[in-house]
């Protein structure tokens, strides 16, 4: 995924070199179109360089929230692809949302685990949403209602994970 990233950024910056090429010699008709093509490949670049230190500094929590839940808590994962972040024949502007902001499954940043999942018994009942989860139509935390859509991972992930995720998601 690293790899991916970094290539990426490469990839980017020289399609934005490429297109302040085309600029710099530009005809006076057009400079309209190659200030557009620089700014789409400065915008191509900035997703990029995102995508890059957002691998780079990825905890074993967030790698595990990639692989695990942003499918449906992220805008965007369940068609981005880590390993191959700038496909052939796409803008190169595609990548994900926020992490955990929210998609098909409901938004988890700015403090919406811990106000579900609220001490003093918030740890355990997080770690059994995640594990074992609830029947539709049960709550669960504070304010939810199992829609029973969400898979739960106690069969797949070992509880270290599971903790590493839950860490992950309280920081979003």
């Amino acid at each position: 995924m690293q790899a991916a990233a970094d290539k990426w950024v490469v990839d980017a910056q020289a399609g934005l070199d490429e297109a302040q090429a085309l600029l710099a010699n530009a005809s006076v008709a057009d400079v309209a179109t190659y200030t557009k093509l620089v700014q789409e490949k400065q915008e191509t670049l900035d997703v990029a360089k995102a995508w890059q230190q957002t691998t780079q500094s990825a905890t074993e929590g967030e790698l595990l929230f990639m692989n695990n839940c942003a499918r449906c808590h992220t805008r965007g994962w369940s068609y981005f692809d880590p390993t191959d972040p700038n496909p052939e024949g796409t803008d190169g502007t595609v990548a994900p949302g926020v992490m955990g902001g929210g998609a098909y499954g409901p938004n988890l940043t700015e403090g919406d685990v811990n106000n579900q999942f609220p001490p003093p018994n918030g740890e355990a009942e997080l770690f059994e949403w995640i594990a074992a989860g609830v029947p539709s139509n049960q709550q669960y935390g504070i304010r939810g209602i199992s829609s029973g859509r969400m898979p739960h991972f106690g069969a797949t992930l070992t509880k270290e994970q599971i903790e590493s995720i839950m860490a992950y998601e309280r920081s979003l």
